[in-house]
C-alpha cells in the first residue's frame, strides 16, 4: 500500500492550523509570531521529520527499492557487491638488447594514471621469419606468425626480400603502425611487386612489459598506442613506450547499486538450483564487467550447454581470450561431475557489425547526429541477443524516438539507405553497431 505522505513541512503546518482554527474558531493560528502559531509550526516540523523517516523505512523494507539496506538484502541470498578491478596489459618499449625493465617499474600516462610492471622484462633482439609481406600503394603490411606484442612507432628492420624487384621491402629503422595482434603497416618507397618473395625476416629490439594499474576502475583502461612514460629513467631503455594491441583492459568500478539490485532481483525471481540457468548466470555476473549472458541448453547437441557473455562497458564488448579463460575457470567450479568439460562450452559470441547509412536526418545538426549515435549504441548494448534477429521496427523506433538533449530537438524524419529490413543474425552471433554515415 502506498504511503500518502505530505510533500513538505509547510503542508503539515497549514493543515494543522486549519484544524485548530476549525475547532477553536476564536483563535488565529495564522497570526505571525503568535504563541499558538509557533507551537503548531514546531510540532508540524517534527511530524514531517517522522514522515520522512517513514518513507525511508518503507523504501528499505523491500529489495527492489532498498538503498542503505541493499547489501543486507543481497547478503540473505549470498550476493556480495563486485569489487573494483585494475586494468592490466602490456607496454612495448625499445632500448638496448639485454637491458632489463625490473618488476615494480612505474609508468605514467598523460591523464595521470599510474601503472606498475608485474614482472621483469628484458629488451631482446628478435629475428622473426614473417608469415606475409605485401604492399598497397605506398603502404606495406607485414603479418607475423605469432602475436608481435608491439606498439606503433617502435622502429623495425626488414631483411631477406629476394630479388632486385623486391629490394624496397628491405628497410631499416622504420617506425610502424600497429593494425592487429599479428599485423602492422609501414611506409615503403618504390613499387615492388606484392607479395614479397624469399625468406623475409622481421628484426626488432624491444621488451614487452606486463603492467597493472595502481587504481581501480575504467579510467585506468587504455587503448592501443597510448604513450606510457617511465617515472624513473633506466639506462639503456627508452623513456617511454606504447600500449600494445591487447590494450589495457579489465579496469572496472566497484559495482553500483543499480547493477547489484538487478542481480539480486534476478536471483529472487529465478530461484537457483545446482547448475541451472539461474545459477550459471548469477555466478557469471560476479566477474566485474560482465553485463549480459546467454545460457543455451541442448546446444550444440543433446547433453551439452553453451554459455555466451558480453562486456558492454569495455572498448570491445566481445570478450577476449583472457576474459573467456577467467569465465571458464569460474563456471567450471559448478560443473557437475557427470558433465564432461567438453560438454560445457563457454565463449564469446561472434560480432556481426551493422553499418548505418542515413540519406536524410532532420533536424540535420551535429548534436542530433551525436544523439542518434548514442541511442543506437544503447540499443545494441541492451536489446540485442545471441542468435536472435533484430526487428527493423525496433531499431527504426530507436532512431525516431531520439531526443537531442543539447537543445531539446526530436527527430522529425529520417531515411536509411542501409539497413532496410530485419537484421539476420546467425547461430553464435550477435549484432553490434558498426559505422554510421550521416548525410
Amino acid at each position: 500500500m502506498a504511503l500518502n505522505t505530505p510533500n513538505s513541512a509547510q503542508e503539515v503546518d497549514q493543515r494543522a492550523k486549519v484544524d485548530v482554527q476549525r475547532e477553536l474558531q476564536t483563535s488565529n493560528p495564522f497570526l505571525k509570531n503568535s504563541w499558538l502559531g509557533s507551537i503548531i509550526t514546531a510540532t508540524a516540523n517534527r511530524i514531517y521529520d517522522f514522515y520522512l523517516s517513514l518513507n525511508i523505512t518503507a523504501r528499505e523494507a523491500l529489495p527492489d527499492t532498498a538503498v542503505e539496506n541493499l547489501e543486507r538484502w543481497a547478503a540473505i541470498y549470498k550476493i556480495t557487491r563486485n569489487p573494483g578491478t585494475q586494468a592490466t596489459g602490456k607496454v612495448a618499449i625499445g632500448g638496448t638488447a639485454g637491458v632489463t625493465v625490473p618488476k615494480n617499474t612505474t609508468f605514467t600516462s598523460s591523464d595521470g594514471e599510474i601503472y606498475n610492471s608485474t614482472a621483469g622484462a628484458t629488451v631482446t633482439y628478435q629475428n622473426i621469419t614473417i608469415a606475409e609481406l605485401k604492399r598497397a600503394g605506398t603502404t606495406a603490411t607485414l603479418t607475423t606468425p605469432e602475436d608481435h606484442l608491439l606498439a606503433s612507432n617502435i622502429p623495425i628492420s626488414i631483411s631477406g626480400a629476394y630479388g632486385s624487384d623486391y629490394k624496397d621491402y628491405n628497410i631499416s629503422g622504420t617506425e610502424i603502425i600497429v593494425t592487429g595482434d599479428k599485423t602492422f603497416n609501414f611506409a615503403i618507397a618504390g613499387a615492388p611487386p606484392t607479395p614479397a618473395t624469399g625468406t623475409v625476416y622481421l628484426n626488432v629490439t624491444a621488451a614487452s612489459v606486463p603492467i597493472e594499474s595502481e587504481t581501480y576502475g575504467s579510467a585506468a583502461n587504455q587503448t592501443l598506442d597510448t604513450t606510457l612514460d617511465l617515472q624513473s629513467l633506466i639506462v639503456g631503455v627508452d623513456s617511454s613506450g606504447g600500449v600494445d594491441y591487447g590494450a589495457l583492459v579489465g579496469g572496472e568500478e566497484q559495482e553500483q547499486n543499480a547493477m547489484m539490485r538487478r542481480r539480486l532481483l534476478g536471483r529472487i525471481q529465478n530461484p537457483v538450483a545446482h547448475f541451472n540457468v539461474s545459477e550459471i548466470e548469477s555466478l557469471a555476473k560476479t566477474i566485474g564487467g560482465t553485463t549480459r549472458t546467454w545460457i543455451q541448453e541442448i546446444t550444440p547437441d543433446v547433453g551439452q550447454v553453451t554459455v555466451y557473455f558480453m562486456r558492454d562497458g569495455d572498448p570491445n564488448p566481445i570478450p577476449d581470450g583472457a576474459a573467456i579463460t577467467e569465465m571458464n575457470a569460474l563456471l567450471n567450479t559448478i560443473r557437475p561431475a557427470n558433465t564432461a568439460e567438453e560438454d560445457f562450452i563457454i565463449g564469446a559470441p561472434t560480432a556481426t557489425g551493422i553499418n548505418y547509412t542515413f540519406t536524410d536526418l532532420q533536424p540535420s545538426t551535429s548534436t542530433m547526429e551525436d544523439a542518434v549515435t548514442e541511442s543506437l549504441e544503447q540499443f545494441f548494448a541492451e536489446r540485442t541477443e545471441v542468435a536472435v534477429n533484430v526487428d527493423a521496427d525496433a531499431y527504426r523506433s530507436t532512431v525516431f524516438n531520439t531526443v537531442d538533449t543539447t537543445n531539446g530537438d526530436v527527430v522529425t524524419t529520417f531515411e536509411l539507405a542501409y539497413p532496410t529490413g530485419d537484421l539476420v543474425v546467425g547461430s553464435g552471433e550477435i549484432a553490434v553497431l558498426g559505422n554510421i554515415v550521416f548525410p
